[in-house]
């Protein structure tokens, strides 16, 4: 039986590696998911640390993805997630090695990609909200020149003349 309230035994190791090899061997280690990575170095500025950038990056495609996802609720459709990570994952590296380059490369293309995609979805957002002011304008337009036609019909100013408006 499982301990509900209790950890598994852990031992605590040092891990030194080629930076070079890091990508590779951080994956590799990733899909084990029993692993709890330790800071050695709590003082240092997070800035200052060497893959600070790409985390950085990383935050900022989240960012975007949220933002699209938002855009979808906003539209009435539903966002699907994936259930079963590790199936997702399987799949995942699958098609990354497929692509014949070095899986540190996938994540610059997918950045690219979400930018790109979300540059197009604030663009289809503006031509909406435009397209949408229009029409609210043209439906107070037409209101103005219902109850103006009402007006002028009342106050037979129009004497003679037979006004024509067409309802929309």
């Amino acid at each position: 039986m499982i301990p509900l309230f209790r950890s598994d035994l852990m031992n605590y190791y040092s891990l030194a590696m080629p930076r070079e090899n890091a990508w590779d061997i951080l994956n590799d280690l990733g899909e084990i998911s029993c692993l709890q990575f330790v800071d050695q170095h709590p003082n240092v500025a997070i800035y200052t640390r060497p893959f600070a950038n790409f985390i950085r990056r990383c935050e900022e495609t989240k960012l975007k993805i949220d933002y699209i996802e938002e855009q979808i609720r906003i539209f009435g459709k539903t966002v699907k997630k994936c259930e079963d990570h590790e199936y997702f994952l399987k799949n995942l590296r699958t098609h990354v090695s497929s692509r014949g380059k070095a899986e540190s490369t996938y994540f610059e293309e997918l950045e690219h990609e979400i930018i790109e995609r979300n540059d197009f979805l604030m663009t289809q957002i503006e031509y909406f909200n435009d397209i949408t002011n229009k029409k609210n304008n043209l439906l107070e337009y037409r209101s103005v020149l219902v109850q103006a036609a009402f007006h002028l019909k009342k106050g037979n100013i129009f004497a003679g003349y037979k006004i024509v408006f067409l309802m929309v």
